[in-house]
């Protein structure tokens, strides 16, 4: 086996994993991480969510033995079938934006989260409050309203992260600084309590 066909080989294993490893991820984002990722950890989230998605983009138009291999048996029968997934204007940019969209939530969320319950720490971390998102959940029954946060992107703040009861909405303005508590590392904060620092 050549060095080459061994990193094809690993490329495809990774890419493999992805398809499973990504959706499972992205699915902890959104229905348990209480994550509020820092600078860093958006930034890096931000590039590896473009760079998955240029490997979805390359593993599902098949370049060589990456991928979409049409030798493969399997893909072969998904071709004869002319179904959605045989038509690679289709499939392609489909697949890139889903699993783009699974690594956006992902390494921003997710992973850091995960890695800053095993090697967090009790400190603090400074946010700027800049609106709310129109939805609320509930957290051992009371009715939470959803700040969201300067510099944390869309779909990169933990579900859970923020719980603000709806009668405390008038302390958060647009631009008020809060203080989060809880454990944090340099990937963000898993907060537990918070204060706000103008009132």
């Amino acid at each position: 086996m050549t060095g080459q066909s061994r990193t094809v080989q690993s490329l495809n294993i990774a890419a493999a994993a992805g398809l499973v490893a990504l959706p499972a991820l992205g699915a902890l984002s959104i229905y348990a991480s209480n994550f509020v990722p820092s600078s860093l950890t958006v930034t890096c989230a931000e590039w590896l969510a473009i760079g998955t998605g240029v490997l979805y983009a390359v593993f599902f138009v098949g370049v060589g033995e990456v991928g979409w291999d049409s030798r493969n048996p399997k893909v072969a029968a998904v071709m004869r079938t002319g179904g959605v997934a045989a038509r690679w204007y289709v499939r392609v940019p489909l697949m890139t934006l889903v699993y783009f969209g699974f690594a956006w939530v992902s390494f921003s969320t997710a992973v850091p989260w995960i890695v800053n319950g095993m090697l967090g720490s009790e400190s603090s971390m400074a946010v700027e409050i800049d609106g709310w998102q129109d939805a609320n959940w509930s957290r051992a029954g009371a009715q939470c309203a959803r700040p969201t946060v300067r510099g944390v992107p869309f779909g990169m703040l933990g579900r859970h992260a923020l719980c603000v009861p709806s009668t405390e909405k008038a302390r958060f303005r647009a631009g008020s600084p809060v203080i989060l508590h809880g454990r944090a590392s340099i990937l963000g904060i898993t907060p537990e309590s918070y204060r706000v620092l103008d009132q």
